[in-house]
């Protein structure tokens, strides 16, 4: 080989230079400094042909890695944002149900509240029809035309003093007469 020495991290690049760790100025804007451009700088075309080959293949299999990669990316993405999708669109649909929901409790709320506002001024107006109903016949009634009645029409007498029996009930419910009561 000849006196030109290369270290394990230089690449020839098919162009008469050889790139070390990061980029010069020609090869992407990465520029490795100058010192680096005056030491893997080739003069004539002492590098290997292979070494070109190789370099274009390892070139190639990086930027097809980098595509499969990048692809890959994209369909995660896409998932991703399908998935995205659907759980927004889920938590959408649960918000619009509750927000219907709640709308329609509200409607029923204020229905009920309309509907016993109405059944308490309809017990009001019965309580004053039963309050009207009730003075009209205490008024009407006349307890000396009911007596008088009852004793011409019906032929009633008052008790006498012999026809009162007088029993005395131990337990303070009820009487229940199971017969006649004897005289």
């Amino acid at each position: 080989m000849n006196s030109r020495t290369y270290n394990s991290k230089t690449k020839y690049t098919g162009t008469g230079r050889i790139r070390s760790d990061g980029y010069n100025q020609k090869f992407k804007g990465r520029s490795t400094g100058a010192a680096d451009n005056r030491r893997s700088y080739v003069y004539g075309t002492a590098a290997p042909a292979y070494a070109y080959e190789n370099q274009k293949r390892e070139y190639d299999r990086q930027m097809r890695l980098q595509r499969q990669r990048r692809e890959k990316m994209r369909r995660r993405a896409a998932r991703m944002n399908i998935f995205y999708l659907a759980v927004m669109t889920l938590v959408l649909c649960v918000l619009g149900m509750s927000f219907v929901w709640y709308v329609n409790l509200q409607f029923r709320i204020t229905d009920s509240v309309e509907q016993i506002a109405s059944c308490q001024k309809q017990l009001t107006q019965l309580r004053e029809n039963n309050e009207e109903s009730l003075n009209r016949i205490e008024s009407s009634v006349n307890l000396d035309d009911i007596k008088y009645t009852a004793i011409t029409e019906l032929g009633m007498a008052y008790a006498t003093k012999d026809q009162i029996v007088i029993y005395s009930n131990d337990s303070e419910d009820y009487v229940h007469q199971s017969r006649e009561v004897g005289r």
